[in-house]
């Protein structure tokens, strides 16, 4: 026997996992209910199915309002119905045949069987039958002796599947009935009473327009802020497309519209970048075309001046004459090299420029380069350091180019080196790429030059002296060449020491 403590247990038991159940469901509903909500509020396309769903609902609920309330329905037909006087008949038929079986009444009482049918009898035909058909009692306007027990059971399942026709029909009606001795049938027969039923229509054309207008006004109210942030959206791209590149296109959700607003504001940023570029680059041509006038006039004064001299002096002696030939040759090597930095730079610029590429090795290609310039360097008392591997550097580039890139980078340290001193090369492997480094010790550069040192036509001389620098595009030209190579050109300085660093891709051998 179960005694009541465990009782108590099991019931608490019980109660405890229903708990947890409800709770592990409430808890799952919950999540589920976030993630959709979440997927609502990140997708417009979604907000637009709810609120489709939301007016659909509502329109059909306003029109089934407005017809139930105000909706006049209008008559389309009408029929005669006798279902209701037949199922009077079964009912009288079954309430007649439950009667006899209840009063426990003989087949050969005919005195009490016969009352029993004239209390029960009330309009219409009504007669007892055997299994053969043969008439046992009868009341009401019946003649016949017999019946076909089995032509009336058809006739009465004929009429029940006819509930309204245009012409009246006797109705048979008939049920079994228990008698303590015998066991037989009532049967039932009358024409029954007829009702008009009328049709209605259950739509009308204020129900469709209340349901439109419900729809509508609905999907209005609904979409009345993602309009006005579309609107917002919009008023933005054409403030942007006037000119006002500070105005912002605020951010509200995390849906497409929020994403289009967020990605508005990150163009207008790059498109300010660009004007911002465009600027500087319009600003630097105008440099240029300063600095290179005065470049390109002075050398050129010059040689007309002392050509001048030569075509209008008269009685110039031997050495004079060859002086100034030696002046106006001299100032035409400047101008013809300022033209080719020119040209060079043009050609670099120009989209689509091939390379003339080949293999060959980086470190013996060093260590001739500098071999050619250590008279240059040793003019100045600068001496070149060398740091090279034993390893062996395979690169692909255009030999011509990249001399080109090295000269101007080791003529640069010859030129800006604080003399006596040392230009260190230095050359090493990182990952898959060759890295070269050129430093010297030089004057403290501002970070404001060191910043512009790579950008066309720029030069750190404030002054425009031949002698002391050239046209501004020995760097850009570096540069140019050394991403045509898909390579990297920066750099960087540490006190009074400045470090020019190429790295090229190499070849693995």
């Amino acid at each position: 026997m179960i005694s009541k403590s465990s009782k108590n247990k099991g019931k608490k038991h019980r109660i405890s996992n229903l708990k947890g159940l409800i709770k592990k469901l409430f808890l799952f509903s919950k999540e589920k209910y976030k993630l959709g909500s979440e997927k609502i509020r990140s997708s417009v396309r979604m907000q637009l199915l709810l609120v489709f769903v939301i007016c659909l609902l509502s329109s059909t609920v306003a029109a089934y309002l407005y017809g139930n309330t105000f909706g006049k329905k209008k008559l389309i037909g009408g029929h005669i119905d006798y279902s209701y006087s037949m199922q009077t008949l079964d009912n009288r038929s079954q309430y007649i045949a439950s009667t006899l079986t209840n009063a426990n009444l003989s087949i050969k009482d005919r005195e009490n069987v016969s009352d029993q049918l004239q209390y029960l009898a009330a309009g219409g035909s009504l007669l007892i039958a055997d299994l053969d058909g043969n008439i046992i009692y009868s009341y009401g306007d019946n003649t016949s002796v017999k019946i076909d027990i089995y032509n009336v059971v058809k006739k009465a399942m004929e009429g029940r599947n006819q509930t309204y026709a245009g012409e009246r029909n006797l109705y048979y009606s008939i049920f079994p009935v228990k008698f303590t001795d015998y066991t037989a049938f009532v049967v039932l027969t009358e024409i029954p009473q007829g009702r008009v039923q009328y049709e209605y229509s259950d739509s009308s054309f204020g129900d469709f327009i209340v349901s439109v207008l419900s729809f509508v006004l609905t999907f209005l109210l609904l979409t009345k802020k993602k309009i006005r942030y579309i609107e917002e959206i919009s008023q933005g791209l054409l403030e942007i497309s006037k000119g006002d590149l500070n105005y912002r296109v605020a951010k509200r959700g995390t849906d497409e519209l929020a994403l289009l607003a967020e990605n508005i504001n990150i163009m207008e940023d790059r498109l300010k970048e660009k004007i911002e570029e465009e600027k500087q680059a319009e600003a630097i041509k105008n440099e240029l075309i300063t600095n290179v006038s005065h470049d390109l006039r002075t050398p050129l004064t010059s040689i007309m001046g002392y050509l001048g001299l030569l075509k209008d002096t008269e009685n110039l002696t031997p050495e004079q004459k060859s002086e100034y030939i030696n002046i106006a040759y001299n100032k035409s090597e400047k101008l013809k090299a300022l033209i080719e930095d020119l040209f060079e730079y043009t050609k670099l610029s120009n989209a689509g420029i091939k390379l003339n590429e080949r293999e060959f090795y980086l470190r013996e290609f060093l260590e001739q380069l500098i071999e050619e310039l250590v008279p240059l360097a040793e003019e100045r008392e600068l001496h070149f350091i060398k740091s090279f591997p034993e390893e062996r550097f395979l690169v692909l580039g255009d030999v011509e180019k990249l001399l080109r890139v090295f000269e101007n980078l080791i003529h640069n340290a010859i030129k800006y080196s604080i003399s006596p001193g040392d230009i260190e090369v230095k050359l090493y492997a990182s990952e898959d790429k060759a890295v070269i480094s050129i430093s010297n010790r030089t004057e403290n550069i501002a970070e404001e030059d060191l910043n512009r040192l790579f950008d066309r036509f720029y030069r750190r001389e404030k002054s425009r002296s031949s002698s002391a620098g050239g046209s501004g595009l020995g760097l850009a030209i570096c540069k140019s060449i050394i991403e045509l190579h898909r390579g990297k050109i920066w750099v960087e300085t540490y006190e009074n020491i400045i470090t020019f660093y190429v790295e090229l891709k190499r070849k693995l051998i």
